[in-house]
Formats: C-alpha cells, structure tokens, sequence
C-alpha cells in the first residue's frame, strides 16, 4: 500500500518552466496538480513537450534547442 505522501513525490522533481508557467498563469488550462503527479518523464524537456509548456522549438526527439 502506498502512503498518501508518496503520490505526490514526482512533483519534487517538475520541470522549472512547467512551475513558471503554473505560476504566471501561462499554463495549459487542463493542467492540474493531479495530471502532473501521474507518471511524468524524468526529461524535463519531455515534460514540457507533454504539458505544453515547451519553448524554442524543442520537442522530446530534439530536446536541445538550436
């Protein structure tokens, strides 16, 4: 059984940009708190490219902007 705590655990480790935009107010109107604790990449460049959050033309095949 797994603790109520531990849910939330992969929230410690969300993109920089991803909290940014949750922040401002500039992310995705479908995002929530419950979608990002369910089983995101370690890749915070695929992160930001599942949420929407992705910027300079970066996508989880070309993580590294140009």
């Amino acid at each position: 059984m797994r603790h109520r705590e531990d849910r939330w655990f992969p929230l410690a480790f969300v993109s920089p940009r991803i909290v940014s935009a949750l922040l401002d107010g500039a992310a995705p109107a479908d995002l929530t708190v419950a979608t990002l604790a369910r089983g995101l990449p370690c890749s915070w460049a695929e992160q930001e490219w599942r949420v929407g959050t992705q910027s300079n033309g970066t996508t989880p095949a070309n993580p590294h902007p140009r």
